[in-house]
């Protein structure tokens, strides 16, 4: 039995620094469709101290896309999304994701990685 592949969709990597600040909405407008596939998260500096998390949401924080990421990592260490909501995950062309910051404490800095492809 032969086998059909259609031509591999490149996988985009979004990566964002988010520095330390209070707990705030990031939003970013995309300049064309994109599907979520996964999201990871990294300190970018010293240990956090607290459980801060980064959480992918739709425009004005309508749907989560990814669960809470992060935690009370210590500095270089990568944590992937435990979720990722399939029915939420597409983004239209010009359509917002929000990285939605809670800093409980300490460093909240982390650098965000968002696996994409063109949807």
């Amino acid at each position: 039995m032969a086998a059909t592949f259609n031509s591999p969709t490149p996988l985009l990597v979004l990566r964002t620094t988010i520095t330390d600040a209070a707990s705030a909405p990031y939003d970013f407008t995309l300049t064309r469709a994109l599907t979520i596939v996964d999201a990871s998260v990294n300190k970018n500096g010293v240990n956090a101290a607290a459980v801060n998390t980064v959480q992918l949401q739709t425009v004005g924080g309508a749907a989560n896309i990814t669960n809470a990421i992060g935690g009370n990592i210590a500095a270089t260490i990568l944590v992937r999304a435990g979720v990722v909501d399939d029915l939420s995950s597409t983004i239209a062309n010009a359509g917002i994701l929000r990285y939605a910051v809670t800093r409980a404490g300490g460093d909240a800095g982390f650098d965000v990685n968002v696996y994409c492809i063109a949807a």
